[in-house]
């Protein structure tokens, strides 16, 4: 999961984006002056393509990224 971070923020800039995202989860990077929430939006915006939606599973401050797995919602 280390390369993926370091990987998203090469690739990023300074845009927030989401970075080798795929049905799993993925990062959001380059969130320099993104909230949380907005990360979780932008992560659940991603998921919802896959019926599920974002959990936050890890943030590095210093490289500027959220990881976020995607999870099936249980009814």
């Amino acid at each position: 999961m280390r390369a993926l971070v370091l990987i998203a923020i090469l690739l990023t800039g300074c845009a927030p984006s989401l970075v080798g995202a795929n049905e799993a989860g993925g990062v959001v990077g380059a969130n320099f002056n993104m909230s949380r929430s907005k990360a979780l939006a932008l992560a659940d915006a991603h998921c919802r393509k896959y019926g599920k939606v974002a959990r936050i599973s890890g943030q590095n401050e210093v490289r500027n990224s959220t990881t976020f797995d995607c999870v099936r919602v249980d009814h």
